[in-house]
Formats: structure tokens, sequence, C-alpha cells
């Protein structure tokens, strides 16, 4: 006889009632990775009801713990627990089937002798040698699990023998069904729904190609921890990629795998969680650094510059215009003159119409004078003719020049600091912090996101006019400290 727990809410313990349909014989099929059962129940004498066999309810001892199946019962007064790993209802019924079938067959064998405690499936005696209870009960769970093993893999064998001479088996093992998402097919979908600007969008594109071609024709329930791990030492060692966009690449093949697990029921788990190289810590600490005005001033500021150039003079100005607005390397480059408007207020600014967040589309105030001279290389040049690089971007178009240039003047990282396009606007931010600026307005100024209660949420954006008020004396004070000249 075999029992199951009762409701156990509210701290009741728990009661044991029979089960209520006994195991009998059945005839199953498989049918794409599924277990159909038929049962054939019996009378009391033991002969079927009817010659046709009909299908009845067959409850089972199974509830829902956390994430998976569990099946609970009682065996002669003892208590057994089993996960049955799965979230899948049907596959939980049948392994609790099979679990039940199992112990259905040890009745056959008269005693399980194991560790000192004995279990007599024919007289429903459990027994032990004496000593601590609890450490009984583990020895005959060891002993239950040991018999179940040896039964499993008569069942195995069985499966096989019959198999081999298309005999179908009394009692298949069951499986869950494998999940036929392809990799491939998930990436393009999860581009097109996510909500993406257009560089996020580019740079996902990318990684999708790339994540590709290193695993073609994928299911995403054939890859393992193991292959995530394979991925990151082929992109830092064959690729050399940095810490940082191995992570970013790594974090989109993440976020695909959430996006199949909450819209596509998959439910095969996430093997790129928790494969970040680069802490938190690290990344704050890696990233573009804040120089001070006077560095900026030496590198930026003086006669090599202004001579170095001469030849390239969009460097001049794409350099100019990041240290006295902040704007991103990607908006700067990619100025036109219509670009360039003034407020019915008289407020001479940049219309940032696409950047890399939302934040990032606003309007720039800048000096008349600096404006004006602005105006005229732009409507001579039709913009600064720098052409996007695939993930680089504007980066390379700028940064190579600059470091040859310091180079050339020893203005090395011996002397002064690495410096990059993106460090440009912490330099400025904390300049206009140190310079009694509101923080809302440094925030509109850059393009940065206000999460403040007053500020960021019940009060409208700054306008530019706004912004200028405060930040304008001190970009003239800059264009002056810099010795700004039209090039």
């Amino acid at each position: 006889m075999v029992r199951i727990p009762a409701c156990h809410a509210g701290g009741r313990g728990f009661e044991s009632r029979p089960l209520r349909q006994s195991i009998n014989p059945c005839k199953s099929l498989i049918y794409k990775g599924f277990l159909f059962l038929d049962f054939a129940p019996q009378n009391s004498s033991g002969s079927k009801f009817g010659s046709k066999p009909s299908t009845m309810a067959y409850n089972l001892p199974i509830y829902k713990r956390g994430n998976n199946f569990v099946v609970h019962i009682r065996v002669f007064g003892k208590q057994f627990k089993r996960s049955l790993k799965t979230t899948d209802p049907v596959v939980a019924a049948m392994r609790a089937s099979q679990l039940l079938a199992h112990l259905e067959t040890m009745f056959k064998n008269p005693n399980v002798r194991n560790f000192g405690w004995i279990a007599d499936f024919n007289s429903g005696v459990f027994s032990a040698e004496p000593g601590d209870d609890s450490e009984d009960f583990r020895k005959g769970m060891a002993a239950l699990e040991k018999a179940s093993k040896a039964v499993m893999a008569a069942k195995n064998a069985e499966i096989a023998a019959a198999a081999s001479q298309n005999i179908p088996a009394s009692l298949p093992i069951v499986s869950e069904p494998k999940s036929q998402l392809v990799l491939k097919e998930m990436m393009d979908q999860y581009i097109q729904v996510a909500e993406l600007k257009p560089v996020t969008q580019k740079d996902y594109d990318s990684y999708a190609k790339q994540i590709d071609a290193f695993w073609p024709n994928k299911l995403l329930s054939d890859l393992s921890d193991k292959d995530v791990t394979e991925f990151i030492l082929h992109l830092r060692t064959r690729a050399k990629n940095s810490g940082r966009t191995v992570d970013n690449k790594v974090g989109f093949l993440r976020a695909v795998f959430n996006y199949a697990d909450k819209y596509c029921e998959y439910e095969d788990g996430n093997p790129a969680e928790c494969k970040n190289l680069v802490s938190k810590k690290q990344k704050r600490n890696s990233g573009a650094k804040r120089y001070a005005f006077n560095d900026l001033v030496t590198v930026f500021g003086g006669e090599e510059f202004y001579t170095f150039c001469q030849n390239q003079r969009s460097l001049y100005w794409v350099t100019m215009i990041g240290l006295i607005t902040g704007m991103r390397v990607s908006s700067v480059c990619r100025l036109k003159r219509s670009d360039l408007k003034i407020s019915i207020h008289n407020t001479h600014h940049i219309d940032v119409d696409s950047d890399k967040t939302a934040a990032g589309v606003r309007l720039v105030p800048i000096p008349k004078e600096f404006f004006d001279q602005l105006v005229v290389y732009l409507e001579a040049n039709d913009g600064f003719g720098f052409k996007a690089r695939d993930e680089k971007g504007y980066s390379d178009a700028i940064s190579k020049p600059t470091k040859k240039f310091r180079e050339l003047h020893e203005f090395g990282e011996n002397k002064f600091p690495k410096m990059s396009f993106h460090g440009l606007r912490k330099s400025l931010t904390t300049y206009l912090v140190q310079q009694k600026v509101p923080v809302h307005i440094c925030s509109a100024m850059v393009g940065h996101e206000d999460d403040s209660m007053t500020t960021g949420i019940y009060c409208e954006p700054p306008s530019v006019d706004e912004i200028g008020g405060h930040v304008l004396p001190h970009l003239k004070h800059l264009l002056k400290v810099l010795n700004f000249r039209a090039i």
C-alpha cells in the first residue's frame, strides 16, 4: 500500500490516505517525445470491467515547489520526497508514474538490505538497526535509490532489446520534448521586437552576425555553459576583444535567452547568465576619465594643435565642439548646417536630433561667436567629412589623429592621462558643476536622464534658453582659455 500526504497547510502535519488509482497494467505509446497511457482498471476479482480498455483519471501525489514539480508520498509510514526536475505537468505525471511503478516492481524482491536497513515490501515491514532515526531514514532512502537504479538499468536494457527487435517496450523512459528554437531566428526576432536606438540596433546586428558565425544553425537548447565559456575565450584570445566588449556581446546573448524564456515558452535555462568578465567597480574605474581643464588647455589650446590641424581642419572643429558642448563623437561628426538653429529668444544652439539615448536628443546652446564661425565652415564643406566604421563608429576617425598629435608633440601618457572623446563629456560636466550650475541644467546640457522627483518628474525639462542662461558665460570663458580661432 502506498500512501500520500494530505494538504498540510496550517501545520497539521501529514495524513495518510490511499492512492485512488492503483498501478495496473497499461498500454503505452510514445508520440513526439510524450508518453500516453491507456489504463485498464480492474475490479475486485482482478478481471477487467470490459474487453475494451477505458481511460481513467490517475491521481498522483504531485505538487509544485518553486519552479519544479515534486512527488511526495508515504511508504509504510516513511515520508518520501523526490524532485521530478521538470516544469512540465505532463512530464511530471509520467515521471511520478515511473517512480511508483519502480516501487511496485520492488515488491517482487522480498528484502532490500543495505547499510543495516531492511525493507520488506511483501510484509510491509521497515526496520533498522539501533541508532538515530533520521540517520536510519537517510540510509533507507539511499537503499531505495540504489534499488531504483537497479530497476531502471533493467528497464533500459529491456528497452534496448525491444528496440533492436522493433518491439514496443512496456515502460519507456520519459523525457521532455527538446526545444526547436533556432538561435539565429531568435536573435533576429529579438532585434526586431525590442525597442532599440539605431546605434544599439547596429551593434546588435553585428553581435548576431558574429554569434551565428561561431554557432551556425545552433538550437537554443543545444547551448551549454561550456559553449558560452568557449565563445568568451574566442572573443578574448582570437578576436582580441576587451572585457567590456565581451560583456556587451554575452549580454546580448543573455537578453535573447531571456526573451525566448518570456515570450517563446523556452524552459531550458540561460547559459549566458552570470558570465560577466568586468565587475561594476572595474567598469567605473576603466571608463573614460575626466580631465582637468588646465591639461586640456595645454594639449588642445596651444599653437601646436592649431598648427597640426591646418591640414585636417575638421579635427579641430570636432574637438572644440566636444570641449564646450559635451556632445558624443557620433553626434558631432554627423553635424550639418541645418542642425544649427536660433531660438525665438535668440539663443544660438545645436539641434541634436539623433543620439545614443533618448535624453541625448536635445538642444545644446553655444556662444554666438562660435556659432557664426561654425556655420561658415559647415556651409563651405557640407559637414565634417568623417565616415563611421562598423562597430567603432566615428571613434577611430578622431582618436587616431589625436593620438598621433600627442605622440608628435610629447603630450603622451607619461605626462598627461590617456584621453578619449567621451572623457570630454565628463570634463565639461565636472567644470559646470564646479561653477555652481544647477545639476539638472548640467544633465540637460550633456544629455543625461534626470531621475530626481522635483526637476526630473514633476517639472518640465529646461528650455534651451534657460540652459543657455546658465552655461553660456562659462562656455565663452572656455573658448577664451582654449585660445579658439576659426580655422
